[in-house]
């Protein structure tokens, strides 16, 4: 059968398309059915590793399948190595703490000069309050000739006798209450002058031991009951009795026994004890 050029392109281009449908239907089925038996077949036979040290994870792969192969950790050729064989840095062991800064010392004051003047002892030691006048010594050392003594911040008359001794005039208005009274030295002339404090006791008097019960009036005479706070029987007294050598009777009102301490020449005032 004679076929014309036209019919003949034709066929070739029927027969070119046939031949390309075969070869993608054979590519595409044939692939998907041999590629299970080639996975299995690289599983089942792992491709030889190359040696791995202690404690490694080995990743061994072929296509599309991956084998993970771990081994345990050889401790002991672990805690054998040296520290300084060791790879990284253990966390649980840190560096020691550098040394506390030092703190600066504080530098030492300088103590003050003792004071030109020194006082070593004072003649009475001590007073009753509410007692006269009397006269204070003062003794010690380097006392200047103008010397002036001072109470509590005040001045008071002061009679210079040598430079370890002087005498000052205390009034009775100075030792009014019991306390301490704080005596110094300064020099009238050169305030550089002055001396260490010393301390005056002013101790409170003695206080009578009785109790103001009540008073009698007979024949225009007043009687007052006492009675001693040590537990002993009432005692009548008049005024101007002396009741144990000590404490004279001055006055007797309904309110109030006044008695005087004749040692000492201070009286004392006891209320009415119902």
């Amino acid at each position: 059968m004679n076929l014309t050029a036209e019919q003949k392109k034709r066929y070739t281009a029927v027969l070119l398309l046939l031949l390309l449908v075969c070869l993608l239907y054979y590519n595409f089925f044939s692939g998907e059915e041999e590629e299970p038996a080639m996975r299995t077949k690289t599983a089942a036979t792992p491709t030889p590793r190359p040696p791995q040290q202690s404690g490694s994870v080995v990743k061994v792969t072929s296509g599309p399948a991956e084998l993970l192969v771990t081994e345990p950790l050889d401790l002991v050729s672990m805690n054998n190595k040296p520290l300084s064989q060791a790879t990284g840095r253990n966390i649980f062991i840190y560096p020691p703490p550098p040394p506390p800064t030092p703190m600066p010392l504080a530098p030492t004051p300088t103590p003050p000069p003792p004071p030109p003047i020194t006082l070593a002892g004072l003649n009475p030691s001590g007073v009753i309050a509410r007692t006269a006048d009397f006269m204070l010594t003062v003794v010690g050392a380097k006392i200047p000739p103008d010397a002036k003594a001072i109470l509590n911040g005040r001045e008071y008359p002061t009679t210079f006798i040598n430079e370890s001794q002087i005498k000052v005039a205390v009034p009775a208005s100075a030792i009014a209450y019991p306390g301490a009274l704080r005596v110094e030295v300064r020099s009238a002339q050169d305030a550089s002058l002055y001396s260490n404090p010393l301390t005056l006791n002013v101790a409170e008097p003695p206080r009578p031991p009785y109790l103001y019960l009540g008073y009698i009036v007979k024949h225009n005479v007043h009687i007052a009951v006492l009675k001693s706070e040590m537990g002993e029987e009432p005692l009548n007294v008049r005024k101007g009795d002396l009741i144990d050598k000590r404490w004279r009777v001055v006055n007797i009102t309904e309110q109030a026994i006044e008695l005087l301490d004749v040692s000492i020449n201070v009286s004392h005032r006891i209320p009415f004890t119902s």
